[in-house]
């Protein structure tokens, strides 16, 4: 509570302001809505009626929905009742098949019927779609008859109702399981982002797998409310969309849980996830080339999963448990949720309860799963982040100067080492520039001046050979250029530099009140000569200008530089 207070302000008060204020509203809203009045107005004021009772098989025997049904020796399912008018208001019907093709029967006429071909092959399997059937004038007291062909199945709910009533009950229904995809999806995607901000590692990666994941699942476990023909009537697409990213759940699952050492280190968990990619792509091929529809590759993707959850309580029982534990404890447990509640929608599968939400515990499962670890992974990436923040601030503070802001002596021994050891190939100009009269000027005008003359001269440097090289501080007076770039080109780019050091130096040597000279010396190593010694050959030239400002007035000019080579 203090921290939801303190988040307000500094002024708590504020914050206790609103905390009341949020309490009391509720309070109200909810004395509202407990107190008597006038009844409730929906907007689907118009109610469907659930056709339970009254069915009788082709044999005669009394059936009541939903139901399992046996095909008879024709490989057909047939129902059959009497309508009667309710107390719904309608004259449409709304039923949900298990099998591949239907039809609807009123008094022996046929009135509807779905083949599910939809030019595509594809064996769409329990429950694959919802019919909503309009029925003619005078139904009333009509012998309603639905056949089934295609094999065994459950046959749902029916009901009766106007289409509005209908399409009402259709999305009340699908509501609840389409908000929890929505929020995965939401989240998965506000992963996917939060991973961008992040530097690649471990837990950019976690995210990463981590939204690729709950947006995977989230759109399967969408599409598996069967509420998607609000929308679109392709069933054959959309079912093919249910099953490529029911079959893309372990490969994401398994991804994600690679980004962990303890995992990623066991060599089973890494074939477990080809096996789960590979599965992936047999089941498309053998879908599009007709080997095997895609309901009869379900079992392969639950023994995927099967096989990865009994490695998951394996590494657990090995590494996960005692003061040592290797697994971290809160990673095991989400497995433990989302695996137990796939487990369970597992066993509705292969026990034929095909009648309600086939993915309802998975999808409640993932949200724990998903919930329980996101928050955590986005702290870990936080933490990384944090971590490479400050070891590039170190890196920095390593390899920069503090006063001028160049590289530092150890950047610019760093930068020959590479020479030396072959790491960086070509033949770099090499200048050594030397601050005049330093201690001169720290003995007379303070070692402020002195400070304020390095900081020029690194500026001058910096400003005439920043686009060329790399500029270094070398020691307290002493600077150096590498300039990797080669051919006439650069070598004319060069002198330009060498000017434009001059004037930058006369230039800010009019605003001080001491004088502002620099010698230096430059050279491109000669064939077969080291970095060391084109270095030693620049400073050489360094110290003969030196030698020879002391003899005369202003900047060296070019002509007494070492020549280029």
């Amino acid at each position: 509570m203090k921290r939801f207070l303190a988040a307000f302000g500094k002024n708590r008060g504020r914050g206790t302001v609103f905390a009341l204020l949020l309490f009391f509203g509720f309070c109200f809203a909810l004395g509202l809505a407990l107190r008597p009045g006038a009844p409730d107005v929906w907007l689907a004021g118009e109610q469907a009626e659930a056709l339970r009772t009254g069915w009788t098989t082709a044999e005669g025997a009394a059936c009541e929905l939903p139901a399992v049904l046996e095909a008879g020796p024709d490989g057909a399912v047939e129902i059959s009742r009497q309508l009667t008018e309710g107390a719904a208001q309608g004259n449409s019907i709304l039923l949900r098949t298990s099998q591949q093709a239907v039809q609807v029967f009123l008094n022996g006429k046929l009135l509807y019927e779905y083949s599910g071909q939809q030019g595509a092959v594809v064996d769409v399997g329990f429950g694959t779609s919802k019919h909503i059937v309009r029925l003619p004038a005078g139904w009333q007291g009509a012998a309603l008859t639905l056949r089934f062909t295609g094999g065994a199945g459950t046959v749902d709910m029916v009901y009766l109702g106007t289409k509005a009533a209908l399409l009402t009950l259709v999305f009340r229904t699908a509501l609840p399981g389409l908000a929890a995809c929505f929020l995965a999806v939401a989240m998965g995607l506000a992963l996917l982002a939060a991973s961008l901000l992040f530097r690649e590692g471990l837990a950019a990666s976690r995210l990463r797998w981590l939204g690729a994941l709950a947006v995977t699942a989230g759109i399967w476990a969408a599409l598996e409310t069967r509420s998607f023909q609000l929308f679109s009537g392709n069933v054959t697409l959309c079912y093919a969309l249910v099953f490529t990213s029911f079959a893309l759940v372990p490969v994401c699952v398994l991804g994600f849980l690679l980004t962990y050492p303890d995992f990623e280190q066991i060599r089973y968990f890494r074939v477990i996830y080809w096996l789960s990619a590979a599965n992936f792509v047999w089941i498309q091929a053998a879908q599009f080339l007709g080997w095997a529809p895609y309901l009869r590759t379900i079992p392969g993707v639950h023994l995927l999963v099967l096989a990865a959850a009994g490695g998951i309580v394996t590494v657990w029982l090995k590494k996960g448990r005692g003061p040592n534990a290797a697994l971290q404890p809160h990673l095991f447990a989400a497995c433990l949720r989302f695996g137990g509640f796939g487990m369970v929608d597992m066993l509705r599968f292969y026990l034929g309860d095909h009648t309600q939400d086939d993915v309802l515990f998975t999808r409640w499962g993932f949200l724990c799963f998903a919930g329980a670890l996101g928050w955590q992974v986005v702290q870990q990436a936080s933490a990384e982040r944090a971590a490479f923040v400050e070891q590039q601030a170190l890196r920095r503070l390593a390899y920069t100067d503090a006063l001028t802001g160049l590289e530092n002596r150890t950047a610019f021994e760093q930068s020959m080492e590479a020479y030396r050891q072959g790491q960086r190939q070509g033949r770099p100009i090499v200048l050594v520039a030397d601050l005049n009269g330093l201690k001169a000027i720290n003995d007379g005008f303070g070692h402020a001046a002195g400070d304020e003359a390095i900081i020029h001269c690194a500026a001058a440097m910096k400003e005439a050979f920043g686009a060329a090289g790399r500029v270094y501080r070398i020691g307290g007076d002493e600077f150096c250029v590498l300039c990797t770039e080669e051919g006439a080109r650069a070598d004319a780019a060069f002198e330009e530099g060498t000017a434009a050091f001059e004037a930058g130096m006369e230039e800010r040597g009019g605003s001080v009140p001491y004088p502002l000279k620099a010698a230096w010396g430059w050279c491109r190593p000669a064939p077969g000569e080291t970095i060391d010694q084109a270095f030693t050959r620049a400073d050489r030239g360094m110290y003969e200008k030196k030698a020879r400002m002391e003899r005369g007035p202003g900047l060296c000019a070019a002509p007494g530089a070492e020549p280029l080579l």
